[in-house]
């Protein structure tokens, strides 16, 4: 298992390395740009959380499609590459969480001279109400730790999916690969605005089960361990029965 989890590990980390240091080059371009031309701004926030999910998850989706047939044909077995596979999710979601929260600590330090620009955190943007508990140092390490989570169920979202259009037959590719985006951005919105009432209600009782209506971090922090877990075993199905093609 070492030297599949090394082999996984070191194809992977070039990502968040090139990723972290595109983000840095870009912050630090932009407020050298701001203080050499003292231009005045408007008000606005910056975040890195939404950047980072699209990354983590396109990147769960490169462990699956990269990795499992050079594993599988170098002689591993479906175990060992998927424990592999899970604790390569583990370290790099560890790892990303803390270089986030560095990141945005670095940034909001940066952006003091500029009282209109507002810097979030991950948790801040999605989980507004929650943000409020998530004081100090304390707070700081909740913080990572809830990023971490976060970003462990997308890796695993994006690992799950690659697994299951593998496993799909060639007719079936296409119409699958048509069908997500359009059921995200197209069916999806056009139900919220057909059904508002149902979807309100849908995401009240979502809201409520994470705990974010009753400002719970004790329930969320569940609802993402269980959330992990159910995608684990999901994954884990799938890469038990994918055949080496």
């Amino acid at each position: 298992m070492k030297k599949a989890l090394r082999y996984q590990l070191s194809d992977l980390k070039l990502v968040f390395i090139c990723y972290f240091a595109i983000l840095l080059f870009i912050f630090a371009a932009g407020f050298i740009g701001l203080n050499i031309v003292k231009i005045n701004i408007g008000n606005g926030s910056v975040s890195i959380g939404m950047s980072g999910a699209f990354v983590c998850l396109i990147t769960g989706i490169s462990m699956f499609s990269e990795h499992f047939l050079m594993l599988m044909q170098n002689g591993f077995s479906r175990n060992i590459y998927f424990k592999s596979s899970l604790c390569t999710i583990g370290i790099f979601s560890v790892v990303f969480a803390v270089a986030e929260g560095l990141m945005t600590k670095l940034i909001q330090v940066a952006a003091l001279s500029y009282k209109n620009i507002k810097v979030n955190t991950s948790i801040q943007m999605i989980f507004p109400s929650l943000h409020e508990k998530l004081d100090g140092t304390a707070g700081f390490l909740m913080n990572m730790l809830l990023t971490a989570l976060m970003t462990g169920c997308l890796f695993l979202l994006g690992y799950l999916v690659a697994g299951i259009f593998y496993r799909l037959p060639k007719h079936f590719k296409t119409p699958f690969a048509i069908c997500l985006p359009v059921t995200l951005f197209v069916i999806l919105p056009l139900i919220c605005g057909l059904f508002p009432s149902a979807w309100n209600t849908f995401v009240d009782i979502l809201l409520t089960v994470m705990g974010i209506s009753s400002n719970n971090l004790i329930l969320t922090f569940l609802f993402f361990i269980i959330t992990f877990i159910l995608l684990s075993a999901a994954s884990f199905a799938v890469v038990r029965r994918a055949e080496v093609k």
